[in-house]
């Protein structure tokens, strides 16, 4: 009977406290080569991607949140994004540190990445439950994430290397090499150009339509 007072208590305690309501903005650009490689690790998130003729990575980040924590505290769950620069890399890192320990209630309203890159970049994505959208990249593309969906529209780079564990993925206009491993997801891919492909899926539906080559390597 005690144990079930004191669980009432802390309940009770916990769905009276207020919702607070954390916002994190970020709006910079950042050098880069032309050529240069972008790694992205990301949680949760919308993420945008473009390639155009601009000179420099152009990123927004923004990211709203509601929680409640018990007990309360002054101290917060701090969320950043970290940018690293290193030669031809720019490299972006989400950072979530807690500064003490607690039970949390966590909503996402609402969580956003939006990327202007050159378009000759080459991009490495690690997520999860991030859903993408890239667009015009000629560079090439590796994409390790466990759920979501990905469209990756109008990238001709020469080498896709896509892993998607519960997801869907779109790929139009890709050429080069294509890899792909998924578990329960769906790949399509539409107006490629490949010459080599080696497509593994457990439970999933792969769809490709591209030109094939005699000398070409194809494992489905």
């Amino acid at each position: 009977f005690l144990q079930t007072v004191i669980f009432s208590l802390i309940l009770f305690q916990f769905c009276s406290l207020r919702a607070q309501d954390h916002v994190y903005d970020l709006d910079e650009s950042y050098p880069i080569d032309p050529n240069g490689l972008l790694p992205l690790y990301s949680n949760d998130a919308e993420v945008t991607i473009k390639g155009s003729d601009v000179e420099e990575v152009q990123l927004v980040v923004h990211r709203e949140v509601v929680y409640k924590k018990w007990p309360k505290r002054k101290d917060d769950r701090d969320f950043f994004v970290e940018v690293e620069l290193d030669k031809d890399e720019v490299i972006i890192r989400e950072r979530q540190e807690s500064s003490g320990s607690g039970i949390y209630w966590t909503n996402e309203k609402n969580y956003t990445i939006t990327l202007e890159v050159p378009n000759g970049m080459s991009l490495k994505l690690f997520g999860d439950d991030d859903d993408y959208l890239i667009e015009d990249i000629q560079g090439t593309i590796v994409l390790d994430a466990e759920d979501g969906d990905a469209e990756l529209k109008h990238c001709t780079g020469d080498k896709f290397d896509l892993r998607m564990d519960d997801g869907t993925v779109y790929l139009s206009h890709g050429t080069g090499k294509l890899f792909i491993r998924g578990e329960d997801g769906d790949f399509m891919s539409e107006k490629g150009s490949f010459e080599h492909v080696d497509a593994r899926m457990d439970d999933g539906t792969i769809y490709l339509s591209s030109e094939f080559y005699d000398e070409g390597s194809y494992e489905l």
